[in-house]
């Protein structure tokens, strides 16, 4: 196949191409929405007490609080 031509996705593809787009969107949700409850965490507790409950690094908890503007 000519690199300038476009590939036509099957139907089934299609559908598969579309399942993993809403599984990815809902991925970031999640991540985003669990990166927000920590940085509330934080703000109730200490870095070392909430690192020890999540598992994350005092670094990772410091640099999101930050760029979450607290």
């Amino acid at each position: 196949m000519n690199m300038t031509q476009k590939a036509a996705l099957s139907d089934g593809d299609r559908w598969r191409l579309e399942v993993a787009m809403k599984k990815a969107e809902e991925a970031k949700r999640d991540a985003e929405l669990a990166r927000a409850i920590v940085v509330e965490m934080i703000d109730k507790s200490s870095y070392r007490e909430v690192a020890r409950l999540t598992g994350l690094s005092t670094n990772t908890l410091q640099r999101w609080k930050r760029e979450a503007g607290k």
